[in-house]
């Protein structure tokens, strides 16, 4: 019988964005970068995400790229990669991006003065 040995050499991170209200951010990446290297996600329909790849000591800056996202809250979440385990259960929010902007103010014209 021949025992083989190993030792692991990259871990995963799991997780689930979802915006301020707590819905899912259901398309998109999550990236995780470390210096030049970045490891990236698809992010599913549930929210999910699984990075795969991720070096035992050193950290990662998760973001998040996506259309329903303006930016991540906040804008780089750092995680310790220890050499032990894959990160589980982490979470990721975002301020989504409105479908209307509002603008409001006043307008005065050359020669017309301001009703009061």
């Amino acid at each position: 019988m021949k025992v083989v040995v190993g030792e692991r050499v990259a871990f995963s991170a799991y997780g689930l964005v979802r915006n301020l209200a707590g819905s899912p951010i259901t398309t998109g990446n999550v990236l995780a970068k470390h210096g030049e290297t970045v490891e990236q996600a698809v992010i599913q329909t549930d929210g999910s995400f699984r990075v795969l790849g991720l070096q035992p000591g050193k950290t990662y800056a998760f973001t998040v790229e996506s259309s329903q996202a303006a930016r991540t809250l906040p804008d780089l979440k750092m995680v310790e990669i220890t050499g032990k385990n894959d990160i589980t259960d982490l979470k990721l929010t975002t301020i989504s991006q409105s479908p209307t902007v509002s603008v409001a103010g006043s307008v005065f014209f050359e020669g017309e003065e301001s009703s009061k």
